[in-house]
């Protein structure tokens, strides 16, 4: 077999050598033909190392046990979450609101985007290959409406929901170019350059940064969090980068200098490790951040899992997307991660 695989590896090389001989002329002709040999023979050494290289980055390097607990809940902690996307609340924190809920504490959830700009709902939901604003606008709306059957389904009052409706995939834009003054920043889905949901917080409200973090400001002093959950700044999505920027201008702005932030993870590359639907396997840290950061993890039990993924059922339109949908699902898991800002 591996004779095969050799010599699978020499007649590819052969063939790029010959092109390049086309391509380079007399530029490869000068190479001697045991250098040619060796080259090709590196191939398959070079193609194993990044295969073990590979399965290296997706192999978590801690245990669950490595990780402390999440402190415990006390019986006056008000309880903020911050959700770049309707989903995220669930996907980062369904868990701990659902622990919450059972304890008869208080939980807001505030949305920063309404989804908006879902290409793929576009195309799967409304079949279409061009978008409209009107579609993104009912992508919006469609994704609010889950929003809130889910979070009814882990107990939280429809009241304590709050939709912020600002750019979904331009929240980065608005903490730069956009923080405040000149043109508002407009949506490269929707055509809005303000808030356009009239159930919205601040409907009409301009697309600019300082704006996003005004209103905020305004929630968080109003709710007095004894804790919030928020987006990650290493999360590979832009608008949970902002979130989190958001989330400590918020709290600066609203005097609250003495809550506690805790981060958690949606989108990272190879994680979670496996992706699908694996309930009854632990949640760990990305490899390249599983040492180097102080996780905490909340163990969730059986009933907690279940009621989770009954939450995460109501964003059918994000789970009918194939690959968003088996990583939705990989957060159903024996635990949560988060971490805690210092």
């Amino acid at each position: 077999m591996v004779w095969k695989f050799s010599f699978a590896y020499y007649r590819i090389m052969k063939y790029v050598l010959k092109n390049m001989r086309k391509s380079l002329g007399s530029k490869i002709r000068g190479i001697p033909k045991r250098k040619k040999l060796l080259a090709i023979g590196a191939v398959p050494i070079i193609f194993l190392i990044s295969l073990f290289l590979g399965a290296i980055s997706m192999s978590p390097i801690v245990n669950l046990e490595a990780i402390d607990d999440l402190r415990p809940l006390s019986a006056e902690e008000r309880i903020l979450v911050i959700a770049p996307h309707p989903d995220d609340e669930i996907l980062g924190a369904g868990g701990l609101i659902k622990t919450a809920v059972n304890a008869n504490l208080p939980v807001k959830v505030v949305y920063l985007t309404s989804g908006d700009g879902s290409e793929a709902t576009r195309i799967i939901d409304f079949k279409k290959i061009i978008g409209s604003k009107e579609i993104y606008l009912s992508i919006g709306r469609q994704r609010m409406l889950e929003a809130r059957r889910s979070l009814e389904k882990i107990g939280v009052l429809p009241e304590n929901l709050v939709f912020l409706g600002y750019p979904d995939g331009g929240l980065i834009h608005l903490l730069n170019k956009y923080y405040y003054g000149g043109t508002p920043y407009l949506s490269r889905t929707t055509g809005a350059d303000r808030v356009p949901y009239n159930d919205c917080f601040n409907y009409g409200r301009e697309y600019y940064g300082r704006n996003m973090v005004e209103d905020l400001s305004s929630i968080i002093k109003d709710w007095r969090p004894t804790i919030i959950f928020t987006a990650a700044p290493y999360d590979h999505h832009p608008d949970h980068q902002a979130g989190y920027i958001a989330t400590l201008q918020a709290i600066e702005f609203a005097g609250q200098q003495g809550v506690e932030v805790y981060k958690y993870l949606v989108h990272y590359k190879h994680w979670p490790y496996p992706t699908g639907l694996y309930p009854e396997k632990d949640l760990l840290p990305p490899p390249r951040y599983s040492l180097s950061r102080q996780w905490v993890r909340l163990d969730l039990g059986p009933d907690v899992r279940e009621e989770k993924l009954i939450a995460l059922r109501e964003y059918a339109s994000q789970l009918r997307i194939p690959e968003l949908g088996k990583l939705m699902r990989s957060f159903i898991r024996m635990n949560e991660l988060y971490e805690k800002v210092d």
